[in-house]
Order: structure tokens, then sequence, then C-alpha cells
């Protein structure tokens, strides 16, 4: 709390005390930019490093949005004098815009094609953790506002991957077992499914329920 008051109270200190002259809250609000690309590019490399990258994004997001709160607290003189003035992103906003562009769009790909590996894997076994599973999905969905991420990056390759994940699946099953089995193991993938245990949107769950009808049963009639 202390420490919180006395950065605070600096923030407002250089903001009333602004003058044509000296020019401090421009230059406070370009040293709190470059600290945060710095730091942000430093974690970019490290999720890089460790080649973990869901898992280690999921785990770095969630830091990042409590240092985005203080700093959003620290500075908000900064947000209601300099920023606003100047039709700057607000810290909160800036902060989230910075984390997309260094961190989360250099790292998508990589993480989409982890993503998809371990839905597959809780497809088959659905005790498997899945929690940074569902926190990549929601932060697609958070980033959606950006580039339309969600449909854009993510939409078309998850329903690319299920159509192929359950046609393997049906082939497989189809040959093992006898009809009456095989109807009642695709009631359970659909079930499955629908249950949206990865928090997918509603289109996204309508599309792939009529994609497994499709896979499962209806090329198998």
């Amino acid at each position: 709390r202390k420490e919180y008051a006395f950065i605070y109270t600096d923030c407002y200190n250089i903001c009333i005390n602004q003058t044509d002259e000296n020019n401090n809250t421009k230059k406070l609000y370009q040293n709190y930019s470059n600290k945060l690309n710095t730091y942000l590019s430093n974690v970019y490399m490290q999720i890089k490093s460790k080649n973990n990258y869901l898992l280690d994004l999921t785990n770095e997001w969630n830091k990042f949005q409590l240092i985005n709160k203080w700093l959003h607290l620290f500075f908000q003189y900064l947000n209601r004098h300099f920023i606003k003035r100047h039709y700057y992103l607000p810290i909160k906003d800036n902060g989230y815009k910075q984390f997309y562009d260094y961190i989360f769009v250099k790292t998508i790909d990589d993480c989409l094609e982890e993503l998809f590996n371990n839905i597959n894997k809780i497809r088959v076994d659905s005790q498997n953790n899945i929690s940074h599973i569902t926190e990549y999905i929601k932060l697609l969905d958070f980033f959606n506002d950006f580039d339309n991420l969600y449909y854009k990056q993510f939409n078309i390759k998850f329903l690319d991957n299920s159509k192929d994940y359950y046609k393997k699946i049906s082939i497989s099953k189809f040959s093992e077992l006898d009809v009456k089995s095989y109807l009642a193991t695709c009631i359970q993938l659909i079930n499955f499914e629908k249950s949206n245990i990865f928090h997918l949107r509603n289109n996204t769950l309508i599309t792939l329920e009529k994609i497994l009808y499709q896979t499962l049963l209806y090329e198998f009639t």
C-alpha cells in the first residue's frame, strides 16, 4: 500500500507540474512504454526458448494481467492528463495491445499446433489437464476484437482438425464394432463435444456438431 501511494503521488506531481518547457508527462509516458516493451520482448524470448508455448503463454498472461492492473492504477493521472489529451490508448488498453503485438501474435502458430494436439488428447482421455486449453481459447476470444482473431486464426483450423480427427476415429471404430455398438460410440462422442468443455463460441459448437454427424454417421450410412 505504501509503495503504491508513493508511486501514485509521484505520477500525480509530475502531471500537475507539467509545463511546456519540461514536458515531463511525455517523458513519463515514453519511459513507461519503453519499459513495458522491453519486458514483453524478454518474456517472448523466454517463451520461445522453452518451447512449451501453450502453458508458458497462459502463465505469462495471468501474470501480466496483474502487472497491467497495477500499471493502470499507478498512472491514473497520466491517463487523465497526457494520454487523453493526445489520443493515445489508455494504460490498460495499451498494455493489452502490447501483449498482443509482442507475444500473442508471434506465438499463435506454435500455440495452435499444441492446442489442437492437446484437445485431441483430451478427446481420448478427459482426465487430462484441460485448464491451459480453456484459458488459451478464452484468450483468443479476448483478443478477437484486435483482428477478428478467434475466427481468422482459430475457428476454421479447429473445425478442420476436428473433422480429420473424427474421420480417423470413424474409420477405426467402424471396422472394429458392430452397428449397434458403433452408433452408441458415436452418441458418446457427440455428447462429449456438445458438453463444450473447451468453452467454444456457440456458432463454432453448432458447426462442430454438424461435422460430427456428417463424419461419424452420414458417411457410413
